[in-house]
């Protein structure tokens, strides 16, 4: 576990079943930024309603990255950055029922209610295609783990640097 400067610690989830195809894309995603050496405490969850309270301990910035439903606004491999504390969702996250696979919506709310969720919130939400069986992401979203794990590494690093000048 790498933490920020001044105690500004960035915890980023990235959500989703592996073997489920596009619903894979949070956690490859997460697989990228940890490649990539981000600083910050890198988790992969299945069960995001169930384990994302438990990571948030001295966390300042939550990232989440999960599969959403399309829309005609928003096709498979398009994905944007929902404040989760300031904005309404324009992209709805994938439904999920059981305990064992409740949506990151309801992990929020759970952590909320805790009263364990940091100030600072973001979703990246990507639009899948295909949640059956197998390996492969489709085409247009295996494209956008590439595009969204870089929106987030940038992101992370203004958001450090931001937090870093206004300690000094």
């Amino acid at each position: 576990m790498m933490t920020a400067k001044h105690d500004n610690k960035v915890c980023i989830i990235g959500c989703g079943r592996w073997l489920r195809r596009d619903d894979q894309v949070g956690l490859f995603v997460a697989q990228r930024l940890e490649h990539d050496a981000v600083d910050a405490e890198i988790v992969f969850t299945e069960a995001p309603g169930t384990e994302i309270a438990h990571h948030l301990e001295n966390c300042r910035l939550l990232i989440a990255i999960d599969a959403a439903e399309p829309d005609e606004r928003h096709p498979p491999g398009t994905w944007q950055r929902i404040d989760y504390r300031e904005e309404s969702h324009r992209i709805r996250l994938r439904s999920r029922t059981t305990t064992h696979t409740m949506s990151i919506d309801i992990a929020l709310k759970m952590s909320q209610a805790l009263d364990v969720l940091p100030e600072t919130v973001w979703v990246y939400a990507v639009a899948i295609a295909n949640a059956d069986y197998g390996e492969a992401l489709t085409p247009d979203v295996g494209r956008a783990v590439s595009d969204v794990s870089e929106a987030i590494r940038l992101d992370v690093a203004r958001w450090t640097m931001k937090h870093e000048l206004s300690h000094a």
